[in-house]
């Protein structure tokens, strides 16, 4: 996707001050409290050790989950606090507002890191780009993982994921927001992942898997049919089609299953000129115009579209 930088804010997060959790809660096992005691000296790998194996016997005890969610949050493991989290909540809904608050702390530390690779993008430091990024992703992870249900962080995730080349993961996290909203602007979002995998296949030279990828563009739900997107993909679609026409005729000089990939070019390209809002494609989809009919050996229309394109030509240079 061709992106325009885009900084992201931090959350201001106003929301409950753990902090005055650690003086709070039932007294448990001997390993529960340990653990509740490692907690509130902030030894985080000691607390969940303690914790983890304390709560086996105090399994109803939703600050110790509380507890052990969070310095599994502080140690990376956000799978596991996850889970943790759950069974916190599963109990009572009194460190919800906890649990909030350390997701948008960790959304918050995200975005740091993001905006950080953006700005060493400026200097075209690639190694900064890509370890802020990284760490950047790591903490979106994370903050997917303590509030599932939350769409807000997905957006930022894939963007990251497109900065860092992985279009197959952008494109699940903005299908994700686009499932729940079914927003013609989130719709585009995905599209866009889809397409820039496209054109990755076409300038590889897989022409007939290319063409397959951008009708997928082509049929997205709620994709607008005005958007550049939606434009380009039928643009490129044609050309695909065309370019495994043009080899079928150069290889098997005797048949005419070459023709079949030329018409499926000429069946989107006809409407696509003549509803065109994106001016900037319109000599290309001309000059293919002059191509597909001389191709298939419609001289009159290919001479027609060849008039065209000299007039565009013209007036371009004007």
């Amino acid at each position: 996707m061709n992106f325009t930088k885009k900084y992201y804010k931090s959350l201001i997060f106003l929301g409950v001050f753990f902090t005055l959790i650690y003086l709070s809660g039932c007294v448990g096992s001997m390993e529960t409290e340990s653990g509740k005691l490692a907690y509130r000296a902030q030894n985080w790998a000691e607390a969940e050790e303690k914790l983890t194996k304390g709560l086996v016997s105090d399994p109803n005890d939703d600050e110790g989950w509380y507890m052990l969610g969070h310095a599994q949050t502080k140690l990376g493991k956000y799978d596991a606090a996850a889970k943790s989290f759950s069974k916190c909540l599963a109990i009572s809904n009194k460190y919800a507002d906890n649990i909030r608050y350390l997701w948008g702390e960790t959304y918050n530390q995200g975005v740091d890191k993001f905006n950080n690779a953006l700005n060493c993008m400026k200097t075209k430091d690639s190694l900064c780009v890509k370890k802020n990024f990284t760490e950047a992703l790591n903490y979106f992870l994370g903050a997917t993982k303590i509030m599932p249900d939350s769409l807000m962080v997905y957006s930022i995730l894939g963007d990251t994921y497109a900065y860092l080349d992985k279009a197959d993961s952008a494109y699940i996290s903005y299908q994700i927001i686009f499932n729940k909203t079914k927003d013609p602007k989130d719709a585009e979002k995905v599209a866009g992942t889809l397409y820039d995998k496209a054109v990755n296949t076409f300038l590889d030279g897989k022409y007939e898997q290319a063409a397959k990828d951008f009708e997928k563009v082509m049929k997205f739900e709620k994709l607008s049919k005005e958007s550049k997107i939606y434009e380009a993909s039928v643009y490129y679609y044609a050309l695909a089609n065309a370019a495994v026409g043009a080899d079928i005729r150069d290889k098997e000089p005797n048949s005419e299953a070459y023709k079949d990939y030329f018409n499926k070019s000429k069946t989107v390209l006809e409407p696509l000129y003549q509803n065109l809002k994106n001016k900037d494609l319109e000599l290309r989809i001309v000059e293919l115009l002059v191509n597909v009919y001389a191709s298939l050996g419609d001289a009159d229309k290919a001479t027609e579209y060849l008039k065209k394109k000299e007039a565009l030509e013209k007036n371009n240079n004007k």
